[in-house]
């Protein structure tokens, strides 16, 4: 499962089911970046991975399958102890003098990509990029106060404090979804997928 994600949204139920029906079933469960949960899926270490959309940019589409099963919505992070954070309205135009924090493009080119959509959709061109190798990365960064990012609500814990999460409207919502190898035949997938549905 990708990393940050709050997988009580989505997950407890359906693993109590898949437990309750097929008891035999041995479940595992580790979480990671895009990069990691790719590379698992790709060279078998991983029968699926729960990741988001955006992220299919980077698989070789003639060799996975994959399943809508969760929608969210992105949110701009930035610290609270930002000059930015106070303002009683929330312009985009004052990212100008902003550095974006964005996933590597040689981690996730869907990530990076993503990121950069959200900027032109709202017209403002941030004043730079610092990369971070994950988003649990970035949301460090954005917490020390070294720019703002984009991120799916999902993984923006309530209880997180230090940084003000501000929704974006001129987008449309991000999608998790189950991706596994075309040729991996563990029966368990299906069983597993179909409970997401």
């Amino acid at each position: 499962m990708l990393e940050t994600q709050r997988s009580e949204n989505f997950l407890p139920d359906q693993l109590t089911r898949l437990r309750k029906s097929h008891p035999n079933v041995r479940i595992d469960i580790t979480s990671g970046t895009f990069r990691e949960l790719r590379e698992g899926v790709l060279n078998g270490g991983i029968d699926i991975a729960l990741t988001l959309s955006f992220d299919l940019e980077d698989y070789p589409a003639d060799e996975i399958v994959y399943q809508v099963f969760f929608q969210s919505h992105p949110k701009c992070v930035i610290s609270k102890s930002n000059p930015l954070a106070s303002h009683d309205s929330f312009d985009w135009d004052m990212l100008c003098t902003e550095m974006m924090i964005a996933i590597s493009p040689e981690v996730s080119a869907g990530a990076y990509h993503n990121i950069v959509q959200f900027c032109e959709r709202h017209n403002f061109t941030p004043a730079g990029t610092i990369y971070a190798t994950s988003i649990q990365n970035a949301l460090l960064k954005v917490e020390a106060g070294l720019g703002f990012s984009v991120m799916d609500e999902n993984c923006i814990s309530d209880s997180n404090t230090s940084v003000l999460s501000v929704p974006f409207y001129k987008t449309d919502p991000l999608h998790l979804i189950a991706v596994w190898r075309k040729n991996n035949m563990n029966p368990a997938i299906p069983l597993f997928t179909n409970l997401l549905i």
